[in-house]
């Protein structure tokens, strides 16, 4: 009897946690995009050639401006700000434009 007012309790409070956590991610998405409509995040648009995957762009980038972060961060960093405008960049075409950060203070 135990067990299955334990479990039962588990399985509510992982519930609650994951609702928690879908509701902080998706704040997060619309505060991105809210600084990028209100100018206070700038992005550079930026446009998929053959063969570019969105881990070589993000490292390109990264290295070109020179941010001090992982590259793990800073692909989920690309990842919410085209989310946050409507772009899933799970899978990349020939042609297709993405939103890179001019910045990262603010957003890390």
């Amino acid at each position: 009897m135990i067990c299955n007012v334990v479990c039962s309790t588990c399985s509510f409070a992982k519930e609650k946690l994951y609702n928690y956590l879908v509701s902080c991610d998706a704040n997060y998405i619309n505060n991105l995009k809210e600084k990028i409509e209100g100018g206070e995040l700038e992005v550079t648009p930026y446009v998929v050639s053959d063969g570019e995957r969105l881990w070589n762009i993000a490292r390109g980038y990264q290295n070109e401006k020179g941010f001090d972060i992982t590259l793990d961060k800073f692909v989920s960093i690309v990842g919410d700000i085209n989310e946050a405008m409507g772009i899933d960049t799970s899978v990349l075409h020939i042609g297709d434009t993405i939103y890179l950060p001019n910045s990262i203070e603010g957003i890390v």
